[in-house]
């Protein structure tokens, strides 16, 4: 017994619900599918044109009438305003504006307004009640009839106005342009006045302020006696500039001489020259004085030890003179704490002194800067005020001259022309339109049911799907009942019977013929020609002298047994099962050679208990006996559980499928049924393709030609070991 696993739908993301390779663009399939809905395409293609050419022969013929404006660069003004109303047309929002401002409803009522179209019926049809069309109404009316548009990379805009009279057309083109003009000469026109009077308000009220500004200033400057409060100040913080630096000068000196003291303080009386080192000390008057005459005295002495040597008595007398005055000067020098002294109190009373000049000069300053914070403050506003004022002035005369010199910022370039050919409806344009919208509206409903479709429809679907070969595409029969008679027999040039001998041939090739005696046919659901497929297999095998028993395994509507079962009463596989007739007894021969018959017997009420209790394994096993082929007819898998216990003792299970019918989830729980028996599908059966379809590319087409072509015996002899000779 052969098992192998459950199988599953492919998990390629690429394949859509129905299986068709659609999303990956399999240009062949798509063309066929087209191809198989073209009565569809056309019908929806002939329906748009037909909608299509009874609106051109309906709608009215309308007439455009173009105008063209150029928006003008402004050039500088001359009144050399650098803040107010100066716009760079260079920028395309500048230009959007102006072309928006074309449509504005404004503008529209006003051309609606000089052409009188209110009072006309074709433009403003008379309301059921009677009532007059708001202005809003007639400015929306006016604005189906206008577009404007500005051309890519120019100050140029398009006008375009479309009526049923091309006179009427030019006259409202033209009537748009000359009302904007006149639209914007009275807007900068009410826009300079208004500005105007608001800058006359504003100098009146900046006047009145300014004076009042100046009179505060004047008034302050009289109680505080600060005409020249400025210059005051000026010399106020020069002078602490002055003592600043005299104080710090002060506090330098004082610092020194407090360190000299101390250093004078600890010298060694011994050597009273290091004091010299001081600047303090060496800076005395006295001391000084007294190492100027040593110097002297020093040079006199050299000079009397050249002229005289040593002992003499000029020698002498200058040496007791030099040393005198020596120790004169270290007498002075241990005296010098005395003289310093003196110096740094000197030198601390300046320091207190300037210190004293450098806070009164503080507080004069102080009380001079709060006589000059209000001061500043009352200068300030005074000065704001007299810019404001002027400032309002400058801008009155250039107002005025503004007024004098603007000119309009666009220019007609094209005016009008009456048009000669209307511009609406575009034939060519709109069949065009609603050919293209015919393609794309039946290919998208062709499209979006092949989607929805999760039948099986071809043999690639199939195989890509389960995973399993299809063995053959057997074509849909016209006979009315194809199921009593095999078709090979009674028409062997058929399409369909040229499709069973591929089946019977491609069986052998699935392995060696041992392994594969027993051959089970089922379906998913019931109705997909299981019972047509057994039969006409078993017939195509025992045309090759093969001795084929068919046996009708479906027990609760047994079909087979109908068509080839000659007496009712006759024991079938019931009866070998429940062990009250043997398998030699129940075999029935048919009118086909080499076929015979075991017929499903006699009515049970548990049909599964019986599969699944009788020795159905035993009674194949003697089949196989006697028999060469056996072929089985089941239920459907899903609607029974029959199935899944004959499928265990069967070699091969082939799962006949209805073309366009059978759903793809279907047969995956087809499959998972029989895997759970421990045998999938080895193989599979597209049964009822139409030969009209697109899907009829898989068939051999020459197949009846061949089957025709003289020297065609349906019968073939076989040889020994059953061979085709």
């Amino acid at each position: 017994m052969k098992t192998n696993s459950s199988i599953r739908p492919s998990d390629d993301p690429t394949t859509h619900a129905g299986g068709s390779p659609l999303l990956r663009f399999d240009f062949g399939y798509v063309s066929r599918l087209l191809l198989s809905r073209a009565w569809f395409i056309i019908l929806v293609v002939l329906l748009a044109s037909a909608g299509a050419i009874t609106y051109l022969m309906t709608a009215p013929k309308i007439y455009t009438a173009f105008a063209t404006v150029e928006v003008q660069q402004e050039a500088d003004k001359v009144t050399n305003i650098t803040d107010v109303d100066k716009e760079e047309y260079k920028n395309n929002d500048a230009l959007k504006t102006i072309e928006q401002s074309l449509l504005s409803d404004t503008l529209l009522l006003r051309v609606v307004k000089s052409n009188e179209l209110e009072k006309d019926p074709e433009f403003a049809p008379p309301k059921k009640g009677g009532s007059a069309y708001s202005d809003m109404e007639l400015a929306a009316l006016m604005s189906k009839k206008v577009a404007v548009l500005l051309r890519r990379g120019t100050r140029l805009i398009d006008i375009n106005v479309d009526d049923k009279d091309p006179q009427k057309a030019a006259q409202l083109a033209k009537s748009m342009v000359t009302q904007y003009e006149s639209l914007n000469w009275e807007e900068k026109a009410t826009d300079i006045k208004a500005g105007n009077d608001a800058l006359i308000q504003e100098s009146d009220r900046l006047k009145d302020k300014l004076h009042k500004s100046e009179q505060a200033l004047q008034q302050y400057r009289e109680d505080q006696h600060a005409v020249s409060l400025e210059e005051r100040q000026n010399i106020v913080v020069e002078k602490l500039k002055e003592l600043n630096q005299k104080v710090t000068d002060a506090r330098s000196e004082r610092l020194k001489l407090e360190s000299d003291i101390s250093t004078i303080q600890h010298v060694n009386k011994k050597n009273p020259e290091q004091l010299l080192l001081l600047s303090s000390v060496a800076s005395l008057p006295v001391v000084a004085d007294l190492r100027q005459k040593i110097s002297d005295k020093e040079a006199e002495f050299a000079q009397v030890n050249e002229h005289y040597g040593q002992l003499h008595p000029k020698w002498l007398e200058a040496q007791a003179q030099l040393q005198d005055l020596k120790q004169t000067l270290n007498r002075t020098l241990l005296n010098s704490a005395n003289l310093v002294m003196q110096s740094y109190q000197a030198a601390k009373a300046t320091e207190d002194k300037l210190q004293g000049e450098l806070k009164d000069q503080e507080n004069a300053a102080l009380e001079l800067n709060k006589i000059a914070i209000p001061y500043n403050v009352l200068s300030r506003e005074e000065e704001s005020d007299r810019a404001m004022y002027d400032a309002v002035l400058r801008r009155m005369k250039e107002t005025n001259v503004k007024q004098n010199v603007e000119e309009n910022n666009i220019r007609l370039i094209e005016s009008p022309l009456v048009p000669v050919s209307p511009s609406k409806p575009s034939k060519l344009k709109i069949l065009a339109l609603s050919i293209l919208g015919g393609l794309i509206l039946s290919c998208g409903t062709v499209f979006a049911f092949d989607i929805a479709n999760t039948s099986m429809r071809n043999v690639s679907q199939v195989e890509e799907l389960l995973r399993i070969p299809v063995l053959t595409s057997i074509p849909r029969s016209r006979r009315r009942h194809p199921d009593r008679t095999p078709v090979v027999n009674a028409d062997p040039a058929s399409h369909e019977a040229e499709a069973f001998r591929s089946l019977r041939t491609a069986l052998s090739f699935l392995g060696p013929e041992k392994d594969f005696k027993t051959v089970l046919f089922t379906s998913a659901n019931p109705g997909e020609g299981k019972t047509y497929t057994s039969l006409n297999c078993a017939a195509a095998l025992s045309q090759l002298g093969l001795r084929t028993l068919v046996i009708d395994a479906d027990l609760r509507r047994p079909k087979l047994s109908k068509a080839l079962v000659t007496d009712p009463k006759a024991p079938g596989l019931t009866d070998c099962l429940s062990g009250r007739a043997s398998l030699l007894d129940s075999c029935q021969p048919t009118k086909i050679e080499n076929l015979f018959v075991l017929g499903a017997g006699g009515r049970v009420n548990r049909p599964a208990e019986l599969l699944a209790s009788g020795d159905l394994a035993a009674l194949l096993s003697e089949a196989k006996l006697h028999f060469d082929r056996i072929v089985l007819d089941s239920a459907p898998v899903n609607a029974v559980s029959d199935t899944q216990l004959v499928a265990r003792e069967i070699e091969l299970v082939c799962l006949v499928i209805w073309a366009r019918k059978t759903p793809r989830g279907a047969l995956i729980r087809a499959c998972d049924h029989l895997g759970w028996a421990n045998h999938s599908p080895d193989a599979a059966i597209l049964n009822r393709v139409r030969k009209a379809s697109r899907d009829y590319y898989h068939f051999a087409r020459y197949a009846s030609m061949y089957a025709k072509a003289k020297g065609y015996r349906p019968t073939a002899k076989t040889g020994e070991n059953g061979a085709t000779l």
